[in-house]
């Protein structure tokens, strides 16, 4: 119950107004449309999949700071750290509030972005359960970085010298995905997705309460 209340605690806050799922649409949006008028209809056709997972990277490290800095800065987060909860259930709330402020939007634009591709339904469904499959593990990793760099003055930068090379892994089995392979590379993404849960949890949690 207590993790339920902290989970729409934080769902609220991201979709609630000038909560920072809509900044994660409206940068998709932009994105999307700029990529498509510039380099034109066929590009996307092409390169659609790519497009889609590129705004996943992107968005899940644009919402970083809302993991955890902002509870950090106004004393939520020590707040929170008084509750009698396993800090693992704390940090596993808070990821799932990123992923659905993240991705959430972006997979409700995967199916309008297929149909502009050109996309038959076979395909923007399977680029679908490839972004439910391995997006998890994006989240995951966000978190991680923004748990490293808790309380750093230059977080941002800090963020994303540690982070990017860490998704590398799920990047290259998505990439795998939108060229034509087949369960193997699901079965990757999903099994990335499962390790990269609890050994977020648990080091980010451990991050955390040594961050005092």
């Amino acid at each position: 119950m207590m993790i339920r209340t902290l989970l729409m605690r934080d769902v609220r806050l991201a979709f609630g107004r000038g909560g920072v799922a809509w900044a994660s649409l409206a940068f998709m949006l932009v994105a999307s449309t700029l990529f498509t008028f510039s380099l034109g209809p066929e590009a996307l056709q092409q390169h659609a999949a790519q497009l889609l997972w590129m705004l996943a990277l992107f968005s899940s490290l644009l919402l970083q700071p809302s993991i955890f800095e902002k509870d950090a800065d106004d004393g939520t987060l020590d707040q929170l750290r008084l509750l009698p909860l396993a800090p693992e259930s704390l940090v596993l709330t808070k990821i799932i509030a990123h992923w659905l402020a993240a991705i959430l939007p972006l997979l409700a634009l995967t199916p309008v972005i297929g149909i502009f591709a050109g996309f038959e339904t076979a395909q923007w469904q399977g680029l679908l359960v490839s972004l439910l499959l391995g997006t998890p593990a994006l989240a995951c990793i966000t978190a991680l970085g923004a748990a490293l760099t808790l309380g750093s003055r230059r977080g941002a930068a800090v963020q994303a010298l540690v982070t990017l090379p860490l998704y590398i892994p799920t990047l290259i089995f998505a990439s795998a995905m939108t060229a034509g392979a087949g369960p193997v590379h699901l079965g990757a993404l999903l099994g990335l997705a499962l390790l990269s849960l609890p050994c977020a949890c648990i080091a980010c949690a451990w991050l955390i309460l040594q961050s005092d």
